[in-house]
Parts: C-alpha cells; structure tokens; sequence
C-alpha cells in the first residue's frame, strides 16, 4: 500500500503535474486550495463526516484536505455555493489527488434552484434540488483530474461533496470548479 512517503521521491514530478494555483476565471467554488484560514478550518468547507484533516499539501505552505482518516472510516466534507452570473451549461472540475487503491473517492455535485420559502439566504429559502452529479475517481497513485460537468439549465446553487469510504490515503488539493479557458484564437 503506498503512502505520502513516496511523494518525497518526485517532488519535482509533483509540482509539474500540479500546475499552478491560480484561479480561471469564472469560478464558482470558494477557497478552491483550502488556504483560506477561518479558525483552523479552510473557510466554507464543512466536515460532514469522519475525521478530515486540512494540512500540509504537496508544496510547503500549501494546505490540501487529507481524507485519510481511521482505517475503514468514511470521510465527507462539503461546500455550498451559489452561482452567480453562470452563462454556461459546461464546467470543467480539476483537482490534484493522492489516492490508495484501497480507498474509494468520489465527488458529489449536488444542483439547487430557488425556491419559495422566505430567509436571509439561498439555502434558508428552501431550494429545490435538482439533479446530483457522482464523479468516481478511479485514478490511482498522484494524479491531477480533470472532468467536464453538465450543469442543469435551471441551476442556481451547489452543494460539493467529497466522499472517502475504505481504507487507505486519500489527499485532494488545488479543487476548481470553472468554465473551461480557452485561447486567444478559439470562441
């Protein structure tokens, strides 16, 4: 079974391999990389379940959310967003992970439109949810993933959930969740 010590050994390979931070524009996620410090928590991330823990990532200084947690134990966190100006039916998910074949990862995107009921919020005004997209993760071993999402057309908010089950290291970082960029030349 591997484990982070092996990181070790191609931390250049790893660094290449994880791009950059920086945000595309028009992302729809908050705290993409988990370094927005609200407490000792990444701001708008919440633990849902098991026993997660934002930490060092594959750079110093860098934080990334290991869902390793107790041996067997499941592990979920999520964050809610509400989409704001969203013009396209097509997202483009991207993470960097480290997953063990005995672990299993997937990532819940969960679509809401307005509701009726009356509260400061979106999610006090009782949404109502529309559709819920699983993407497995079946890559194994360091991997930057990358899968394009179909948004229903009526969607106005989020719930992303990141689900570990099984034993094994499970590390997801620099998270986005965006419109696809493209170059000069392309429409």
């Amino acid at each position: 079974m591997r484990n982070l010590s092996f990181l070790a050994l191609v931390p250049l390979a790893a660094i290449a391999l994880l791009g950059t931070s920086c945000a595309a524009p028009g992302e729809v996620l908050s705290d993409e990389g988990f370094e927005i410090d609200c407490r000792g928590v990444p701001c708008d991330w919440k633990v849902v379940e098991g026993d997660p823990q934002f930490k060092a990532g594959f750079i110093d200084g860098d934080r990334a959310l290991d869902l390793t947690g107790k041996s067997g134990q499941r592990v979920v966190v999520e964050q809610r967003a509400v989409l704001l100006a969203q013009t396209t039916r097509q997202l483009v998910f991207e993470s960097a992970i480290v997953r063990d074949a005995g672990a299993n990862l997937r990532f819940e995107l969960e679509w809401y439109a307005p509701g009726q009921g009356i509260g400061k919020t979106f999610w006090d005004r009782s949404p109502v949810m529309l559709d819920t997209r699983v993407e497995t993760v079946w890559e194994e071993g360091v991997q930057r993933i990358r899968r394009t999402i179909a948004v229903p057309s009526e969607s106005a908010a989020l719930i992303l959930r990141i689900v570990k089950e099984g034993s094994g290291t499970v590390i997801v970082d620099e998270l986005t969740l965006g419109r696809a960029q493209t170059t000069s030349g392309s429409k």
